[in-house]
């Protein structure tokens, strides 16, 4: 099993699996978008026993969940599982074959465009064509667009 792999796809749902709560666990899936989130969570709740049975590895995904992008973190936790696994078959085999529903779950996107245009995708995504304008959230205040007169 790729540990690497495991590790990277854990770790921006760290602070929302370490946490804890359904208002974090919304945001979770905001974030990281839905099915992505429940892939996640599923192998967490395999691993959690695991990890909560070894203060060492608590403690990795505490910190972890504490500074996701601290990659001395990421690498301390990444040791944690290799440990964990290493002991236990079956869980590695658990773990692996979540680890492929994961994968195959995955969108994956493919785009080609050839002249003017616009192309968007994935979660939250906005795209606008030649002369257009997209806007990613909300848009308030006073807002001019496009070729008027300045009387208007």
């Amino acid at each position: 099993m790729d540990i690497a792999a495991l590790t990277t796809m854990l770790t921006p749902a760290m602070p929302y699996l370490v946490k804890g709560g359904e208002k974090l666990a919304e945001m979770a899936a905001e974030k990281l978008g839905g099915a992505a989130f429940d892939s996640v969570k599923k192998i967490w709740e395999r691993l959690r026993g695991a990890i909560d049975q070894s203060p060492t590895a608590k403690g990795a995904a505490e910190d972890l969940a504490e500074k996701p992008e601290d990659g001395d973190r990421q690498a301390a936790l990444r040791v944690q599982l290799h440990k964990i696994l290493s002991e236990n078959a079956l869980l590695t085999d658990q773990v692996s074959e979540l680890l492929q529903q994961a994968s195959q779950e995955t969108t994956h996107y493919h785009a080609e465009m050839h002249g003017d245009g616009a192309i968007a995708q994935g979660n939250h995504a906005v795209a606008a064509g030649k002369g257009g304008v997209a806007v990613g959230g909300n848009v308030n205040g006073g807002i001019k667009l496009g070729g008027g007169s300045d009387k208007d």
